[in-house]
């Protein structure tokens, strides 16, 4: 009889204890959230990276399976991009990126356009150009590069020629 009259009491306190666990998890959602970067946040510490001569930073947002496409030409694998960030980050200043195009979902998220830069120690501070593709996969909450494309721009010969 003793334990009928704690069965509501019992309930209460099973009640109460699955709530608090809610609340648990509700407030690490929370905290996951308020963490949570979005890809033009990343996009945007990335050219950060590059002008402030981070290379550990940018190693830092780079997948360990990323590759590089340099002009068409060879798919450069992580220990090339490493390398590549250690020299490009010394010698570039200014870095400028231009969206044309950009998408996102909660696990990937890619941007296109166009970039210029200016290199340190350059006398005739020459404005370097191209285009870009960086696509970016979320690994629980960070977002890492794991396909880049860098284009030069080519320069138009065609007015030379008409001269």
């Amino acid at each position: 009889m003793k334990l009928i009259k704690l069965m509501p009491l019992l309930a209460l306190l099973l009640f109460v204890a699955c709530d608090n666990q809610k609340k648990d998890d509700d407030a690490e959602d929370m905290a996951e959230e308020a963490n949570y970067k979005s890809p033009a946040q990343v996009s945007s510490s990335w050219v950060g990276a590059w002008n402030n001569n981070q290379p550990d930073s940018l190693e830092a947002m780079t997948a360990d399976d990323a590759v590089l496409l340099m002009d068409g030409g060879e798919m450069l694998n992580r220990d090339s991009i490493s390398t590549w960030y250690k020299n490009g980050a010394a010698m570039m200043k200014d870095l400028k990126t231009t969206a044309e195009i950009k998408n996102s979902t909660d696990h990937m998220a890619y941007e296109a356009g166009t970039y210029a830069h200016h290199s340190k120690n350059d006398s005739i501070d020459n404005t370097y150009e191209g285009a870009y593709v960086v696509i970016w996969e979320r690994d629980s909450l960070d977002w890492k590069v794991k396909v880049m494309s860098i284009t030069n721009k080519v320069p138009d010969s065609s007015m030379a020629e008409n001269e």
